[in-house]
């Protein structure tokens, strides 16, 4: 993980570049299935209740093309067809809502969920905050409801005290699996293909996260599960549904407070303020550089064998957007989101020793010039969006041995 942090410090001092577009669009095709073009359905709804948002402008951008722009019909949905192509990403913006940014895989034909999140002003009085102890709740769409805990609009549970709690007993050793083959009718390729499982996960921002997004930090952590869900749904038939969102009471943690703690204090404050959810994983995001060489960090790959291990933190310090530039040719794509899907696929057993730097090239984009191995490569500079296939194989594998994803209807 020392080599992938590394990598995380020096994009966040270089920060961001826009990359020229021009200004002639890219042509746009009919669609048709087997025309070898690209076809992209969209369907934009509002994040917690899962509800259509029409009249939403959805601007696909190719990088080194230009862009298209449409309009949301009444179900939320448009629809692209396009030269298939690398570096594609897409801004949906409405009245009202948060603008939402995300990476997009134009190079075949794709259908994508994408949430927009009400404004404060626009959202602000809605709803009231679940019970203490209690986890709010989702509509199925891996999003958490409107109303769920530390939202900062006047609703805001009160936590109760707690203090850092190591964990009990031993992790262990993780024994032998056995194999869970992919249905080839579901999906063509090596190790794909799975009916989709949900993995129930909690999602805690530190004071220094809710200090740099004090409007909107609940957005953006949604909107970072919902982009997860975008390659684990599509790669492993896996879906992380969030529900719990919450964050740390200020004081808890601070940048330099040692590696260990930040797990540490999550988990009193679990045990303390969300005793009854019933969560698989449990995520701290890290608004500040709290490791200096590391990035993110989990207690011991396969931790989801025992609640007390099923906590990782990662550090969401530097903006999203594609195009970070270190250097003359180390253009990386997502950190934040990269180092959320690394930290996470090792509490369900995925390995750097599983990597391969192969079948991501097939992924390779200008956005992301150096990403052209599996996410799990300990440095996230030659890490792409794509899990090796035997990675894929040991974390489905692993899930359905150890019996913690719920079948979605």
């Amino acid at each position: 993980m020392r080599a992938l942090a590394a990598a995380v410090l020096l994009v966040a001092l270089a920060g961001c570049v826009e990359i020229a577009i021009p200004s002639a669009p890219p042509a746009e095709r009919p669609a048709d299935p087997d025309d070898g073009l690209s076809t992209l359905d969209l369907v934009v709804v509002e994040s917690g209740n899962g509800r259509p948002v029409a009249g939403a402008e959805v601007r696909l951008s190719i990088a080194g093309v230009g862009s298209i722009a449409k309009t949301t019909a009444a179900d939320g949905s448009a629809a692209f067809t396009v030269e298939p192509a690398t570096g594609c990403s897409v801004t949906v913006a409405k009245a009202g809502f948060q603008q939402r940014k995300a990476a997009l895989d134009c190079t075949g034909d794709q259908a994508y969920r994408l949430s927009l999140a009400r404004t404060p002003s626009a959202s602000s009085g809605q709803g009231g905050s679940p019970p203490q102890g209690s986890s709010g709740g989702t509509g199925g769409n891996g999003t958490p409801p409107a109303e769920g805990n530390g939202t900062g609009e006047g609703n805001e549970t009160a936590h109760r005290p707690f203090e850092p709690q190591e964990p009990s007993g031993s992790c262990g050793s993780l024994g032998s699996l056995e194999p869970v083959a992919p249905d080839p009718t579901l999906a063509g390729g090596l190790a794909l293909g799975w009916p989709l499982l949900e993995l129930d996960v909690a999602l805690l921002a530190d004071p220094a996260f809710v200090a740099a997004h004090p409007d909107d930090w609940r957005s953006l952590l949604e909107a970072l599960v919902q982009d997860a869900n975008l390659y684990y749904e599509d790669q492993l038939g896996l879906r992380l549904n969030l529900s719990v969102l919450d964050r740390l009471p200020d004081g808890s943690l601070a940048p330099g407070s040692g590696d260990g703690r930040q797990r540490a204090v999550a988990r009193g404050f679990m045990h303390a303020n969300h005793a009854l959810a019933d969560v698989d994983m449990v995520a701290v995001a890290l608004g500040a550089d709290y490791e200096g060489s590391v990035a993110g960090q989990v207690e011991c790959v396969h931790g989801a064998v025992s609640p007390d291990y099923s906590y990782l933190w990662f550090e969401y310090d530097q903006d999203r957007d594609p195009g970070a530039l270190v250097g003359s040719i180390g253009i990386f794509e997502d950190i934040p989101l990269k180092t959320y899907m690394h930290e996470t696929a090792h509490l369900i057993a995925a390995h750097h020793h599983y990597s391969d730097c192969a079948e991501s090239y097939t992924d390779l984009r200008t956005s992301d010039a150096l990403g052209v191995c599996d996410i799990m490569i300990n440095d996230v500079g030659l890490a792409s969006f794509r899990f090796s296939p035997t990675n894929r194989l040991v974390m489905r594998s692993f899930v359905e041995d150890l019996g913690i994803g719920e079948p979605v209807a």
